[in-house]
């Protein structure tokens, strides 16, 4: 129910990522994870370190990837904020290690339909911060900003004379009679036009209300002015409305947003509508909802999500499709992915080992420098770990005893291997499954 999808891909770096957090009420283990994004039809998770078991996310969380070049060193950051709780936490994504950056302030801790977004880059005034976008959901109308400044509020010396947090403008429609402005499961936010690196800032924000079982409201769509802190009407989500594990994106069209003129420009939003539907729609900005391409063909509910980011179908850092990452919520084990392009994977779902147990892989640290350490999760047996090289080549294969052991970089032969990309396969029964290693 809580689950939370983020996508990432720090310049420089071959390939994107993908960060996936797992509730706790779910019927997989609470936790948190990563993945590279593609390759073949299999993601391999890897874990990393849960935030402290106190503010587990069993219900109603929202990450959100960050990168910052401008600090020393630069920023590499997956925020997070968790239901019940009134606090934003971080994931250094470099140290791998948590901890609370800042207290959020209102009247109401993060609820159902809380939603947190990466808004860029700005100065305020004269302070160099990055901006994210807060609806707390569960039936409240607040929504803000949170200026953070440059290397976190912690390296700061002194209060800067800004705003940390701002309260901007509840959610409105300015339709007569309707007066309506809180956010409900389901709500979701998006940036456009989106900000992909560094090169975009946001002008508008886009918001799905949400809807409320208890009250029958809810379900509108809007769109807010960042430049005028106004709400402006768009069309209402009458049918099928957005209720339970609803999830907006917000994507640089499937070619080149800052291309005038452009056929494509105006297909910039995708929704999940959620309320155990899987209707999949496309916002054409600035006027209407249109069907685009195929519904998934699971069921879209509790922890669902959506993420613009790209696919590699094989080691070559140019072959790579961009589209749409989703999880689809409580009780399913799958993440999907949705592209325009012509392509056997358009609209496919890569398989996800992660919520197998048996079959979940936990290979630490990768990158690896001097050994590397891996783990089955609930491994039945004794079993042969293969780890070949980028061509092909059987390096070495290790026994997992209980379902753990430890590589020394070494092949057979006992030598050091060289720096480069490695692979490892295991087979329980008759289904394989494996991933990648980075050896430096």
């Amino acid at each position: 129910m809580g689950s939370a999808l983020t996508y990432g891909h720090r310049p420089g770096e071959p390939y994107g990522k993908l960060f996936l957090l797992v509730d706790s009420c779910n019927r997989a283990p609470y936790g948190f994870f990563w993945a590279y994004a593609g390759f073949g039809g299999t993601i391999v998770w890897h874990q990393l370190p849960g935030p402290p078991r106190e503010i587990a996310p069993c219900h109603d969380a929202s990450i959100c990837y960050f990168f910052n070049p401008y600090t020393n060193p630069p920023e590499e950051k997956v925020l997070a904020v968790f239901g019940g709780r009134n606090e934003l936490w971080a994931f250094d994504v470099p140290t791998q290690t948590w901890s609370k950056e800042t207290f959020i302030p209102g009247e109401v801790p993060i609820g159902a339909g809380g939603s947190l977004k990466f808004g860029g880059f700005a100065m305020v005034p004269g302070w160099p911060v990055t901006k994210f976008y807060l609806i707390k959901g569960g039936g409240s109308p607040e929504f803000g900003v949170y200026n953070r400044v440059y290397g976190g509020q912690g390296s700061i010396k002194s209060p800067p004379p800004i705003p940390v947090w701002q309260l901007l403008p509840p959610f409105t429609t300015n339709e007569p009679g309707y007066t309506d402005t809180c956010f409900y499961e389901g709500a979701d936010l998006a940036m456009w036009p989106p900000v992909p690196y560094l090169t975009l800032s946001p002008t508008h924000i886009y918001a799905m209300q949400g809807y409320s079982w208890m009250s029958n409201t809810g379900r509108r769509f809007s769109r807010y002015e960042i430049s005028s802190m106004t709400w402006e009407a768009r069309d209402n989500l009458i049918r099928p409305g957005a209720g339970i594990g609803g999830a907006l994106v917000s994507h640089d069209t499937w070619g080149n947003l800052t291309q005038e003129p452009t056929a494509e420009r105006a297909s910039i939003l995708h929704c999940f509508h959620g309320g155990y539907d899987n209707v999949f729609n496309c916002y054409d900005v600035p006027d209407n909802w249109s069907p685009d391409g195929e519904d998934p063909p699971y069921i879209v509910a509790y922890g669902s999500d959506l993420v613009f980011g790209a696919y590699w179908y094989s080691q070559n850092p140019s072959d790579s499709l961009p589209g749409i990452w989703a999880s689809f919520g409580y009780n399913n084990d799958r993440i999907g992915f949705y592209t325009e392009f012509p392509t056997e994977l358009k609209g496919s779902q890569p398989s996800s080992s992660l919520l197998t147990p048996a079959k979940t892989f936990i290979a630490l640290p990768n990158p690896a420098q001097r050994s590397a350490s891996f783990q089955i999760l609930g491994a039945p047996h004794n079993i042969i770990l293969k780890i070949y090289s980028e061509n092909g080549t059987l390096v070495n294969q290790l026994k997992l005893e209980n379902g753990k052991c430890m590589w020394n970089l070494k092949d057979f032969e006992g030598k050091k291997v060289p720096a480069g990309v490695y692979f490892y396969r295991i087979k329980i029964n008759a289904a394989e499954t494996g991933g990648k290693l980075i050896v430096k």
